[in-house]
């Protein structure tokens, strides 16, 4: 998945509903045209990148029924365009970052009280 990084073009990455394991790598924060990022339904294992937060474009990122563990990214809070998060039934902990608050276009945010 880290040749995306060369696809400085790439808009929408849709790979949802398939058996992609593993990391999820921090290089698909230098595909910087992506406006939509929907990995729903794998099983990534990873921690959420920190440099996610350079998707300045950044509209929707669906991450819901994987594995991610670790926190939600501070980072996320950069993405000021986002506009529906979902990291549902996933392993992260911590709390919900207070950047992800002060989004303008948020109206929602979708992540279970556990």
């Amino acid at each position: 998945m880290s040749e995306i990084a060369n696809s400085k073009a790439l808009r929408q990455l849709y790979i949802a509903n398939n058996r992609f394991s593993g990391e999820l790598p921090s290089e698909i924060s230098e595909a910087t045209a992506l406006v939509s990022i929907d990995l729903r339904s794998n099983k990534f294992s990873s921690d959420i990148p920190l440099s996610i937060g350079k998707l300045k474009r950044l509209n929707i990122i669906q991450l819901q029924d994987n594995m991610f563990s670790g926190s939600i990214p501070k980072t996320l809070g950069s993405c000021v365009s986002l506009n529906v998060i979902n990291f549902s039934n996933n392993s992260l902990t911590g709390q919900i970052p207070s950047t992800l608050g002060a989004l303008p276009s948020l109206p929602e945010l979708v992540k279970p009280i556990e």
